[in-house]
């Protein structure tokens, strides 16, 4: 069935590939060599990534009946896709170190405990909210690496202030950090020709992020004070995954790159909003909650910069306003599409029959409506404001 599908897609080339439990173990080894020797051996991605690789051309010649020509030509691909997305990285970690050196977080820590005095809220706002809306513009351990010292900032004892984070800003992942997961997915799978399957797929995804976004929310409650807990913040939980899960699945059918920023953002105004409603505006917590610590919880504000919280979030403010300009305004982003880089790839095919299409411009890179564009911009201004 597969082989026929593939018949189809490429034509009156016949694809012959020999489908059998090796050659599915062998074309899979250079992911499990991978995973097991850094999960295994903890080798680093810089050791186990080179040995995956080598073991990916060796396949692919000996296995796959592929030429070094093509093997050295995908690998190339490989690369070029591999730096779209780090220069992403790059500037995602300069808005960190930006934002870090003005000691913004201190503000961030501080001001919003003053929010709301409901404790469970304060630890959904920094372990779900608040990391969500970071992993939908900056991503890549920023999240965590923001909300882990401001959970502990508030009492939560350390191994707890990482786990939670970890779970909170899980269903951005795809749809976050301007949505570069899911351009590296439609990349490879190569379905964003085929529009009617691109929104059918994301439509999907969607819909199980939602679920997994809401399990979330109500199991962070849980890790903090079981039954109690869940049934004093299930209105808060509602309310926010219904922002952030229903509004992602919303956008996804028409901007797949701010379908996580945009209601993340969202809710991160309504989550500080329900600080002040009847419900989560009055003192609240549970004293015998095992992931709080707050005998060892000894705060230090003497470092409490000369700060407002709104002059802290300047960046994201910066970030927002530039993300939105260029992608919700279809004019201004077809024009600034219009410039692209890519590199002309042949066409290259296996001794099987499996032919990689010749591109002109492979995965073509737009600069100017660019994710890390809006990032740079984002971590030169605030350096001069902050």
């Amino acid at each position: 069935m597969l082989l026929n599908i593939l018949n189809q897609k490429r034509g009156e080339k016949k694809v012959n590939i020999p489908i059998s439990f090796f050659t599915w173990i062998v074309a899979a080894l250079p992911i499990i060599v991978l995973l097991v020797m850094m999960l295994r051996f903890q080798w680093g991605a810089e050791k186990a990534a080179p040995l995956g690789l080598i073991i990916a051309f060796i396949s692919g010649m000996a296995v796959f009946d592929a030429s070094f020509q093509l093997v050295f030509l995908e690998a190339l691909k490989g690369v070029w896709s591999a730096i779209t997305v780090l220069i992403i990285v790059w500037t995602a970690i300069l808005l960190y170190e930006v934002v870090n050196e003005a000691n913004a977080f201190e503000v961030f820590r501080v001001e919003m405990k003053k929010i709301s005095p409901n404790e469970l809220l304060q630890v959904l706002i920094f372990g779900w909210v608040f990391i969500s809306f970071l992993m939908g513009i900056t991503g890549f351990g920023v999240p965590v690496a923001i909300g882990a010292p401001l959970l502990v900032g508030i009492g939560v004892s350390p191994i707890w202030a990482v786990f939670i984070p970890l779970i909170g800003h899980a269903w951005g992942n795809t749809f976050g950090t301007l949505a570069v997961a899911w351009d590296a997915l439609v990349l490879q799978t190569n379905i964003g020709d085929n529009s009617e399957l691109l929104l059918s797929t994301a439509l999907w995804a969607a819909i199980f992020i939602w679920i997994w976004n809401f399990i979330s929310g109500i199991a962070i409650c849980w890790v903090y004070g079981k039954k109690e807990a869940v049934k004093k913040g299930l209105l808060a939980v509602i309310i926010i995954s219904t922002i952030q899960g229903g509004g992602q699945l919303i956008l996804s059918q028409f901007n797949q790159t701010i379908a996580a920023f945009i209601p993340a953002t969202i809710a991160l105004i309504v989550a500080l909003f329900l600080g002040k409603t009847k419900t989560y505006g009055n003192p609240w917590r549970m004293q015998g909650s095992k992931i709080m610590d707050r005998e060892n919880n000894v705060q230090d504000d003497e470092d409490y910069p000369d700060m407002k919280l709104s002059q802290a979030f300047v960046p994201y403010f910066i970030l927002s306003a530039i993300t939105l300009f260029v992608l919700l305004i279809q004019p201004v982003k077809n024009y600034l599409g219009q410039v692209s880089v890519g590199f002309p790839f042949p066409e290259t095919s296996t001794g099987y029959g499996f032919v990689n299409e010749a591109a002109e411009k492979f995965s073509p890179l737009a600069p100017f409506t660019h994710a890390s564009l809006f990032l740079a911009l984002a971590s030169l201004l605030g350096f001069f404001i902050l």
